[in-house]
């Protein structure tokens, strides 16, 4: 259990908003047991890296969602409140009712703190403990805040979710094995969203203040921490573009992905001289860019930048076809693009793709070879501060260069990224790219820290020029935050 001002750097602003919790208990007669919280996070770099086998570098963000945990007389039912009533629904559940009939999607902000019921309860039953047994036949309300933006590929829900699995497990008085918890999380999500690797809630709950993350997921899942830079800051900025839009209307991911894909098998074709082979009785077995680097025995991602020469600039499914001997482009999509969902492939339902469907194939390798190595060469700065002779301008290098590999090399960059990464820099940024898969969302910044005052007015006053009002879902700073837990005033 922490106190505020070892979680926060900004210890007066998080106790305000502590105390607006305090507030609501009050006044709704309701008698706190504890706090629970966990953070959001950002990825500092490496981007579309690691569905090509690489590393990828986040932080936990001091911006988090934060239950007050209340245990009162009355029914045997959860009550789910939050301190914005009119935005935030309230919602109840009878706890002794099975998990699993309790986690079930709906588009109301309830359904991730269900989930984070179901994982508690996953946990619990693993030691053999009944999750129920803990509330006493008690009346558990949680009053929830958050402040990661919702929406902005900032992880507000995987921050919610674990944020309920921790205040649901305050009542088992034991010490909780959060990387454990983590991956229970991750599966109890996906009952109610889209399924993810288990990144986001393993740093929304393990993440050590003052450090990065490096997780890479081959050969298997591993999770590093290495020091931040004394005296640099993370801003967040919101390029005003709703990327979750955009990414649906053009299918952009699954292009990208499928994309690799064709890169990869090239490749290797041309390596090995043999036909491309894929999908084993229905599981995927398909090569990542990791996967072509070690079969070339090249020992750093940047090495396979002169055999992305070989690739073509971009191909249809009929030219690809040919490059790699299938018989009917209809194979060569059910081989290279199939995907978890039965009827559908990258490129969308088996029977809707046409053969004049065109990939664009050496740029994308070349942004990930480049980005993964970029990524190794950031962990290895990090790792040696002190024998940098320019650490700032080492680190704004490869932030810089990742921007300009994301907007012209995988093209996921978009005019209001662009837009706001060039006004961070005006405002005293060293380095700014944007963050998550792109096309819209948030950017990253780093700065140092007696710039944070000098830049906060300036971005405001570039987003107050756009008829932007609520800041904190615009532009904030953050340094490395630590994991989830409780919270002791």
């Amino acid at each position: 259990m922490k106190k505020i001002n070892e979680i926060y750097t900004a210890p007066k602003e998080a106790f305000e908003r502590y105390q607006a919790l305090k507030t609501y208990a009050q006044t709704h007669n309701l008698t706190i047991a504890t706090f629970a919280r966990s953070p959001g996070r950002v990825n500092i770099i490496s981007e579309h890296t690691d569905y090509n086998g690489y590393q990828v570098s986040p932080i936990a963000l001091e911006n988090d969602f934060i239950f007050a945990v209340c245990k009162d007389k009355g029914r045997q039912h959860v009550q789910l409140r939050h301190i914005e009533e009119q935005l935030f629904k309230a919602d109840d559940f009878d706890y002794k009712v099975a998990p699993t009939k309790i986690a079930v999607p709906n588009d109301a902000w309830s359904m991730y703190v269900r989930a984070g019921f179901h994982a508690a309860s996953v946990y619990c039953e693993e030691r053999k403990i009944f999750l129920p047994n803990t509330f006493e036949s008690s009346q558990i309300t949680l009053i929830g805040t958050g402040n990661v933006p919702l929406g902005s590929g900032l992880s507000s829900s995987s921050a919610l979710t674990c944020c309920a699995a921790l205040a649901f497990l305050s009542f088992i008085g034991e010490e909780i094995d959060k990387n454990r918890l983590a991956a229970i999380v991750a599966k109890s999500e996906s009952l109610v969203a889209i399924e993810g690797g288990g990144m986001d809630q393993a740093i929304s709950l393990n993440a050590v203040k003052g450090q990065i993350s490096v997780i890479n997921f081959v050969p298997k899942l591993d999770v590093k921490s290495e020091k931040f830079v004394d005296g640099v800051l993370v801003a967040c900025m919101n390029s005003l573009k709703d990327s979750k839009k955009a990414n649906s209307a053009a299918n952009f991911y699954n292009q990208r992905v499928a994309e690799c894909r064709a890169g990869c098998a090239i490749l290797r074709s041309l390596k090995s001289g043999t036909k491309y082979v894929t999908c084993v009785k229905g599981r995927e077995k398909i090569d990542m860019c990791l996967d072509i680097q070690q079969l070339y025995q090249k020992g750093s991602p940047s090495e396979m930048l002169e055999f992305c020469e070989k690739l073509p600039e971009k191909c249809t499914l009929a030219e690809l076809k040919d490059i790699l001997g299938y018989s009917s482009v209809e194979q060569l999509v059910k081989d290279l693009f199939c995907t978890k969902i039965v009827e559908n492939s990258l490129l969308g339902r088996y029977e809707n793709v046409k053969p004049e469907h065109v990939l664009v194939i050496k740029k994308r390798l070349q942004h990930v070879y480049s980005e993964a190595d970029r990524a190794q060469k950031f962990e290895l700065l990090l790792k040696n501060q002190a024998k940098s002779k320019d650490l700032i301008g080492d680190l704004a290098t490869l932030i810089n260069d990742s921007q300009t590999s994301c907007d012209s090399l995988y093209e996921c960059s978009c005019a209001e990224l662009n837009e706001v990464i060039a006004e961070s820099r005006k405002c005293g940024a060293f380095g700014a790219r944007l963050t998550g898969a792109g096309l819209g969302g948030f950017a990253v910044a780093l700065l140092k820290e007696e710039q944070k005052d000098e830049f906060m007015k300036k971005m405001v006053a570039f987003y107050q020029a756009k008829g932007e009002t609520k800041m904190e879902d615009c532009v904030f700073i953050t340094g490395c935050g630590c994991g989830g837990g409780f919270v002791k005033e």
